[in-house]
């Protein structure tokens, strides 16, 4: 819980796109135009990874991506002195084709009272306007985007486990995973590497569904090398191997490790097409 709130602002709008258009344009830094400012991000847009805002002439304001939960809300959270600058953005389905889009941006901090006046008037005459202008330009990207086929997104694993706090503790601790969201109290829980998501479930959340496990997965890498030095990590932190590095005979260079449920992860580089 936030302590010694100094000021709140918050502001709602309605943009004529999905909500999954909404979720992936606004979490592309390449739509976050807002010249002369540029941003940049140290990895992929999950959980803990930071990111700058820069200006000509300026040090770059460090900033890190908080709470990330797909489709649903993220926050980016700006350390100050003694403060927290954070502004929290959340994503609701009014339709199939129009998504509500909130910023919420909260000063907080045991000296959160020396930003007060700063914030207001950087942010106080802008946020309306702004929030409109995103909503403007989601709109627009997407009847441009509406004349080419449909691209597909990454797909995301669900992996069945018996407890989703644990599960999700041994890909963090062994697998080099970060976690993102989610607890076994609610069934779910997302986690992430790199470009690879992945949904940890319990057999409650399951129930309904009627999907049982244990399942398995791929990873497809860039090299052998890769592969190798995979596995050396993955094993150096005692992760459960089934089968070490081997070039198969069908051209796949591949090994085979698990988690604590019995899923199985198959990673592997296909070589037929190198010289």
């Amino acid at each position: 819980m936030m302590k010694n709130i100094a000021c709140q602002l918050e502001h709602s709008v309605e943009a004529d796109v999905s909500l999954s258009f909404a979720w992936s344009w606004r979490t592309d830094l390449k739509n976050w135009g807002d010249p002369p400012a540029h941003f940049q991000l140290d990895g992929p847009f999950t959980s803990g990874v930071w990111g700058a805002t820069v200006f000509p002439g300026r040090e770059p304001l460090r900033w890190r991506i908080r709470n990330v939960r797909p489709r649903r809300s993220f926050i980016i959270e700006m350390p100050l002195d003694r403060a927290v600058l954070s502004f929290r953005w959340s994503f609701d389905a009014v339709s199939d084709r129009r998504t509500r889009i909130t910023q919420r941006i909260i000063l907080s901090g045991d000296n959160a009272t020396a930003y007060g006046p700063q914030v207001r008037d950087s942010f106080g005459p802008t946020l309306v306007d702004g929030m409109k202008r995103i909503a403007d330009a989601m709109a627009s990207a997407r009847a441009f985007k509406g004349g080419k086929p449909m691209t597909f997104p990454t797909p995301v694993p669900e992996i069945p486990a018996a407890n989703v706090d644990k599960a999700a503790a041994y890909y963090v601790n062994m697998l080099g995973f970060t976690f993102d969201w989610g607890d076994d109290q609610g069934g779910i829980a997302g986690i992430s590497r790199g470009n690879c998501r992945l949904f940890i479930t319990n057999r409650s959340f399951r129930e309904s569904y009627g999907n049982t496990g244990p399942s398995l997965f791929w990873l497809n890498l860039d090299s052998k090398s890769e592969v190798d030095e995979l596995f050396a990590e993955w094993k150096a932190a005692q992760a459960k191997i089934i089968s070490e590095p081997e070039d198969k005979p069908w051209k796949l260079r591949e090994f085979m490790a698990a988690d604590l449920d019995g899923n199985l992860i198959r990673v592997f580089y296909d070589f037929r097409w190198d010289v």
